[in-house]
């Protein structure tokens, strides 16, 4: 575990950083207008009180290569932002879409479907809750700065860097505790993430006596994972492909059973 931790973290006060310039990150006044917008629509609140208990595997889609080996029946499949249409298109329709980031693009990574629930998250642009008008919603409120506090006093979801992390503790908001996830890599193979066009600067890093390609964001979501997976005691993780987060968390599971 140090050996994972000091590699992601390279080593460096305050871990990773972001890696693209270029790449709009919203300020503190932006996610709280959007956070104020989605209060004001009077949409259902994602908490275990308005879901029974799920004993079912939870399913948590990312959009990363190993996505195409997903498998499985009598499951309950979360799909992040546009791993959603991925899965439909192949005749998949998860049982929820998680959608968190802020940016205005979310909005347009998806095609909204009557048999999905999603859960998005209160600081998601208000085009985002525009698109899914008159489709089955709840609003969750992840924490991205103290900010939040000061909005609601509702239950705030905190865990990591990345939607499909979120989606972990979402699902286990409902009473999973046993997790698949697919198209989390991590890294970087020959094919392209699904649908994902943008590009990433590549990053060299060993982890546990393994190279992987991979970028400072993607590096930031395994180091999160591994955060996860200690947290979660009480759950089983098993994570599908050959990228840098199924590595690490394979040995975890290990260090786990020991």
């Amino acid at each position: 575990m140090a050996e994972i931790n000091h590699v992601l973290n390279d080593g460096k006060p305050g871990g990773l950083k972001p890696f693209r310039a270029d790449f709009h990150v919203n300020n503190a006044d932006e996610l709280k207008d959007n956070v104020k917008n989605a209060l004001s629509l009077g949409l259902p609140v994602f908490t275990q009180a308005l879901d029974e208990p799920d004993d079912k595997r939870a399913v948590i889609c990312g959009s990363s290569p190993s996505l195409e080996l997903l498998r499985g029946s009598d499951v309950r499949i979360y799909a992040a932002n546009r791993a959603q249409d991925y899965l439909i298109d192949r005749g998949i329709i998860p049982d929820y879409t998680v959608l968190f980031d802020a940016i205005d693009e979310t909005a347009k990574v998806f095609q909204p479907h009557k048999e999905v629930v999603y859960l998005v998250a209160s600081q998601c642009s208000p085009l985002v809750f525009d698109v899914l008008t008159g489709y089955n919603v709840r609003i969750w409120h992840g924490w991205n700065g103290n900010y939040i506090h000061d909005l609601t006093d509702q239950q705030i979801i905190y865990g990591g860097c990345s939607c499909p992390l979120r989606a972990i503790y979402l699902a286990y908001l409902n009473g999973c505790r046993d997790f698949e996830l697919y198209g989390m890599d991590s890294s970087f193979e020959t094919r392209q993430h699904v649908g994902n066009e943008e590009t990433y600067r590549p990053l060299s890093i060993m982890c546990a006596g393994r190279e992987f390609t991979t970028s400072t964001q993607l590096a930031q979501q395994a180091q999160d994972f591994t955060v996860i997976h200690q947290r979660l005691g009480d759950c089983t993780f098993v994570a599908h492909g050959d990228g840098l987060l199924p590595y690490i968390c394979d040995i975890l599971n290990k260090e786990s059973n020991k």
